[in-house]
């Protein structure tokens, strides 16, 4: 009696064994976004430095809607609507990966067009670029110091423009 009683238990456990496993195989599905750059061909990447574009240069590229680059608020629709670079776009950072960002990105690069990133600073900015060129993008470009360092120094920037004879 006792012998039937243990495998009683060994066939229970057996079968809810082979039933979580049969559930999460018919449940697992391949992931949205693949990476294409391992780690180590990411940090050449990172620290080479060459993907930034000055604040300067973003007022100038904002100024006079140069049809070559494509300006991404990363921040909250909120912060965006409150204040932004004039021309630039708002993907929050949380949905950069989302289907319709991703098929933008992609046509963007096609039209060789040329992605800048910003956020309230660099952090995020960074993060969301380095995401993006591990899965391939090799078009985007980052602003440092983020809008807080835009905006600190956008008087400057009216004032240095008009002084050229350059108005935003």
């Amino acid at each position: 009696m006792k012998e039937l009683k243990r495998t009683d238990r060994l066939t229970i456990i057996s079968i809810l064994v082979v039933a979580v496993l049969a559930i999460g195989y018919f449940t697992l599905r391949t992931p949205d976004v693949r990476f294409t750059r391992t780690v180590r061909e990411s940090i050449p990447l990172i620290t080479a430095g060459q993907d930034l574009i000055s604040p300067e240069k973003v007022a100038k590229l904002a100024g006079i809607g140069d049809a070559a680059y494509y300006i991404i608020d990363l921040r909250s629709p909120i912060e965006f609507h409150k204040s932004h670079i004039p021309d630039a776009v708002n993907i929050p950072a949380q949905n950069i990966l989302d289907p319709d960002n991703q098929s933008l990105l992609k046509k963007l690069a096609e039209q060789s067009k040329t992605v800048i990133l910003y956020s309230q600073d660099q952090v995020q900015a960074n993060s969301t670029w380095i995401l993006l060129k591990q899965i391939g993008f090799d078009h985007i470009n980052v602003m440092p110091g983020g809008f807080q360092y835009y905006s600190s120094m956008n008087t400057d920037l009216n004032n240095l423009n008009e002084v050229r004879g350059f108005t935003m």
